[in-house]
């Protein structure tokens, strides 16, 4: 399974891709391997369980996001722009601590 997460604000863009099959994520180009990526697919599956597909607000904060999940022929896809599930802050957080990983494997 492969997750593709795509995050876009105002000063920032934040690319990350969680592969299984080869326990790898890659976070803006830079990997990262021999982690448990199990883990955070899925507690990525489990946040995203519930939520539209797309949501679109009517506000301008300036946050985008894409999330693809691969797995084999089954794709399922969200997008937001300025508009967000109520777990999203779950994500925000996850995707930090992601983040985090990537500058601590430097």
């Amino acid at each position: 399974m492969q997750i593709l997460i795509k995050v876009f604000t105002l000063s920032n863009q934040i690319d990350v891709l969680i592969d299984n099959e080869i326990d790898m994520i890659v976070i803006n180009n830079k990997k990262i391997k021999n982690l448990n990526v199990n883990k955070y697919i899925n507690r990525i599956l489990r946040i995203t369980s519930n939520w539209d597909n797309i949501m679109i607000g009517e506000g301008l904060d300036g946050i985008e996001y894409w999330i693809n999940i691969m797995n084999g022929k089954e794709i399922i896809n969200y997008h937001g722009k300025n508009g967000y599930p109520n777990n999203f802050y779950e994500f925000s957080d996850l995707l930090d601590e992601i983040i985090q990983l990537g500058r601590l494997n430097q």
